[in-house]
C-alpha cells in the first residue's frame, strides 16, 4: 500500500502542472520586454518600455526594485509638473507611498525662480532657477552648463552636466537633450542611462 502510495506521489510530481520555474520562461520575458534586464529596472525600477527607452510604468515595476527596498520609492508616477505630449514626455519614475500626495512631493514644487533662490539647494547644487515646477541649474552656453555655480559664483559641488548630462541650454536651464549630453557621464557609465530624451538621460529600451 505505501509503495503505491509512494509511486502515485511521485507520478503527480512529475506531472505537467509540475510548479518548478521553467528557467526560459525569463528569457522569454526578457524578449518581450527589454527592459527588464536592465540596471535601471533592477535600480530604479524603470522596467517598462516608452517612448524608447526604460520607465517606471507602473507599481509593480517600483516594487521589485533596489530603490523601493532601500529607499522606499515604491510607487510609479509622472512628475508634477509633466505637461504631456504638448511638452514633457510622461517620465514615470518611483517615489516614495507619501511623496505623491499633493501635500507632499507636488504641493513643493515652485512657482516662481525667488522660491529656489530661497531654497538650500540653490546654493549646494546650483538649481536657482524654477521652471516647470522644478528648481534648475541656470545655463544659456555649454561653458556655463558644464560649471554651475551658487548665487556667489562659487563653483557648486555637484556638476549636474558631468553627473546626470544636464549640458544643454534650452530656455535658459541646462537640460539633457543632445546625444552627447549623456554619452560618458555618471548616470550612463553608472547606470547605462545614456540616451538624451526631453531634457533627461534614459536606458535604452533596445535590447
Amino acid at each position: 500500500m505505501r509503495l503505491l502510495l509512494l509511486i502515485a506521489l511521485v507520478a503527480l510530481g512529475c506531472g505537467d502542472d509540475d510548479p518548478t520555474p521553467d528557467a526560459t520562461q525569463d528569457t522569454a520575458d526578457t524578449a518581450e520586454n527589454p527592459c527588464l534586464d536592465k540596471q535601471s529596472c533592477t535600480r530604479f525600477g524603470k522596467c517598462t518600455p516608452m517612448h524608447g527607452v526604460c520607465m517606471a510604468g507602473s507599481d509593480a515595476d517600483c516594487a521589485q526594485s533596489i530603490g523601493c527596498k532601500e529607499d522606499g520609492e515604491c510607487v510609479s508616477a509622472p512628475p508634477c509638473w509633466d505637461k504631456g505630449p504638448d511638452g514633457h514626455t510622461a517620465h514615470l519614475a518611483c517615489w516614495p507611498q507619501a511623496a505623491i500626495h499633493p501635500d507632499k512631493r507636488c504641493g513643493q514644487i515652485c512657482t516662481d525662480t525667488q522660491q529656489c533662490v530661497d531654497d538650500p539647494d540653490c546654493k549646494t547644487w546650483g538649481s536657482c532657477v524654477c521652471q516647470d515646477g522644478e528648481c534648475w541649474a541656470p545655463g544659456t552656453t555649454r561653458d556655463e552648463c558644464a560649471k554651475p555655480v551658487d548665487d556667489q559664483g562659487v563653483e557648486t559641488l555637484e556638476k549636474g552636466c558631468e553627473n546626470f548630462g544636464f549640458c544643454t541650454p534650452k530656455d535658459g536651464i541646462c537640460q539633457a537633450f543632445e546625444p552627447e549630453d549623456c554619452t560618458g557621464r555618471y548616470v550612463c557609465t553608472q547606470w547605462n542611462e545614456c540616451v538624451a530624451l526631453d531634457g533627461e538621460c534614459w536606458q535604452t529600451a533596445a535590447p
